[in-house]
């Protein structure tokens, strides 16, 4: 019974001890150079890494775990594309998303409310813009859509209401309500941000006035969703970027454009914390900073955003201390065995 308490203790202890949340470094030392689909590949374990200019597509996020260095000297992209402009013969396309984000939404007719953005849930998609009964001599315009959102980053505007022909308002889609992937939730939900909405479209009837009749822009797309660490340091010497698309406009200047995409997420994991180099990184990022507690066998994390999030590594100290223990436990294990051994 005492060898397997032990036992089961070292299975517990030696995962904290050995600190893998960095990645094991089966891929070898990385060099990206060309553009990544994260549908064939998501998530590399480097030995160290090395990121040139790239574009990131696919559905899920990108996740970069090197056991040493993380280095940034051209553009890692991951922004949403912009949506579609609107035409007073034809629908508008929607924004694509960046990698790990939601594309935004499309006006399919020149007669049609614009569809709202995609999202990763809550209500987060910017809302199409309404269309509007003909009134009069004219077309009958459709409001904008409003603009995706992710946690609290870059909140959204509401569309603005269109026009109809005899001047009457034609309702705007709404922005995003409400956060959906917070950071307190890190582990189980990393998303990118809201696709936006699309303007609505209006009947176009070529007589009268035109107000904001024809096609609504395509809502812009969300940037995508990243997540560097390493137990060395990360040096930003260019540029990670995961903005929304821009929104598309609308067939005529009153209102009926698209809502932009919502901002992506980003976050830096590495061993103190403090992220180098001349470059720059938008959205800002989620940094973990790493402090070794004196009074505690664990380590405590603080961090440069407001909520704390995700599991992180032990400090060099805290690991040799495991290290020790661990080496106790198998020398017990060791002892205890020979003496059963011996009393058989």
């Amino acid at each position: 019974m005492h060898c397997f308490w032990a036992l089961l203790f070292l299975i517990i202890l030696t995962p904290r001890a050995m600190g893998a949340e960095f990645g094991d470094g089966s891929d070898g030392a990385c060099n990206f150079t060309v553009a990544l689909d994260t549908d064939v590949k998501d998530t590399y374990n480097c030995t160290s890494v090395s990121i040139s200019s790239i574009s990131v597509t696919g559905s899920k996020a990108l996740i970069i775990k090197s056991t040493s260095s993380v280095t940034v000297t051209g553009n890692l992209s991951l922004v949403g594309g912009d949506g579609g402009n609107g035409s007073a013969v034809a629908g508008s396309s929607a924004g694509s998303a960046g990698a790990g984000g939601f594309a935004g939404g499309s006006c399919p007719t020149i007669s049609s409310s614009g569809n709202d953005g995609q999202s990763g849930g809550n209500d987060g998609e910017g809302k199409g813009g309404d269309v509007a009964t003909h009134l009069g001599f004219g077309d009958a315009g459709g409001g904008g859509g409003g603009g995706g959102r992710y946690g609290t980053e870059t909140l959204p505007d509401d569309g603005e209401a269109g026009e109809d022909d005899l001047g009457g308002a034609v309702a705007a889609g709404a922005a995003g309500s409400s956060s959906y992937g917070p950071e307190s939730n890190f582990e189980n939900i990393f998303l990118g941000g809201s696709g936006g909405g699309a303007g609505g479209g209006g009947a176009a009837t070529g007589a009268g006035t035109p107000h904001s009749g024809g096609a609504g822009g395509g809502g812009g797309g969300s940037g995508g969703a990243v997540f560097l660490q390493a137990s060395g340091d990360i040096r930003i010497n260019g540029t990670v970027s995961a903005d929304g698309g821009s929104a598309g406009d609308g067939t005529f200047t009153t209102n009926n454009d698209g809502g932009k995409g919502g901002s992506g997420r980003i976050r830096y994991d590495d061993g103190d914390g403090i992220i180098t180099g001349t470059g720059s990184t938008s959205p800002s990022a989620s940094i973990n900073t790493f402090v070794s507690s004196s009074t505690s066998a664990v380590s405590s994390a603080s961090y440069d955003s407001s909520i704390s999030c995700g599991r992180i590594d032990l400090d060099e100290s805290e690991k040799m201390k495991y290290m020790l223990l661990t080496l106790i436990m198998t020398f017990s294990i060791a002892y205890i065995v020979s003496k059963k051994a011996h009393h058989i």
